[in-house]
């Protein structure tokens, strides 16, 4: 828990006077104990996602060298040996997250270089790939994203590996779409459905405290939400009122609430 690697939108690289996904990102390692920051590839790379392995050894992450389409790569904690890992041409691989035992990693997958359905899809060690999910649902584009309705985005494992949480794109109706929070097994199966409704909620995040995620509200703001995926029951950690927005937010490893 010294150190957070982070995205950062700095330049309004598409030149749409917004500084949001659809801008170069720039990936980043914050190191907390002296107050310093580096980047962590070169200049010119985008990067969609980026998840920590446990024992801090490397990092996965889904970038762009060049404005094509993201791939799945590995680099050393320290910067060093950034590797491609999935080589998919004409695919974009997106959210990529790690297992607690760093031996699978569960991403969002895209067929093609621009917008469509998102499905949720794993990669194992002997470099195989199983898609986990499939809505059979393909709708509109929401607007600014590369995603269509009945995509599966923004996985994440349970702590102990056996099941996969995400969310599904039900509507383009509000702002930023309407995401349902559903849980599937990470061995495949049924998905169920954990938290439905016209709102927006945001990429999840699981731990032993429950799965978080950030929810619009009735006042036009947000809800840092927590929900117990065993029996459905939330609390709402933090209210931000009209006019405010709070990202998808992520437990720290080790520290309780």
């Amino acid at each position: 828990r010294t150190r957070v690697a982070l995205r950062r939108v700095d330049a309004d690289t598409n030149q749409d006077t917004r500084l949001d996904e659809a801008d170069r990102v720039t990936l980043l390692i914050v190191d907390l104990a002296r107050q310093i920051e580096g980047p962590f590839l070169p200049g010119g790379w985008s990067t969609s996602s980026v998840d920590g392995a446990s024992d801090g050894s490397f990092l996965v992450h889904t970038s762009s060298p060049d404005g094509s389409s993201d791939d799945l790569y590995q680099i050393d904690s320290n910067a060093l040996n950034n590797q491609r890992i999935l080589t998919t041409p004409g695919v974009r691989e997106r959210g990529a997250r790690l297992n607690a035992a760093i031996s699978r990693v569960v991403y969002e997958r895209i067929d093609g270089l621009g917008a469509g359905k998102s499905e949720i899809w794993i990669f194992g060690a002997s470099a195989s790939q199983v898609k986990l999910t499939d809505s059979g649902i393909t709708g509109e584009l929401l607007p600014g994203t590369l995603y269509l309705v009945g995509s599966d985005a923004g996985p994440d494992y349970s702590p102990d590996g056996a099941t996969v949480v995400f969310r599904r794109l039900t509507s383009t109706a509000v702002p930023g779409g309407a995401w349902d929070i559903l849980t599937v097994p990470a061995t495949g199966g049924a998905p169920r459905v954990l938290v439905s409704g016209p709102q927006f909620r945001s990429t999840p995040d699981w731990s032993k405290d429950g799965i978080v995620f950030s929810e619009s509200n009735a006042a036009g703001g947000t809800d840092i939400v927590a929900v117990d995926p065993a029996t459905g029951a939330r609390r709402v950690l933090q209210t931000f009122g009209s006019g405010y927005k709070a990202g998808a937010p992520r437990w720290i490893a080790g520290i309780a609430g």
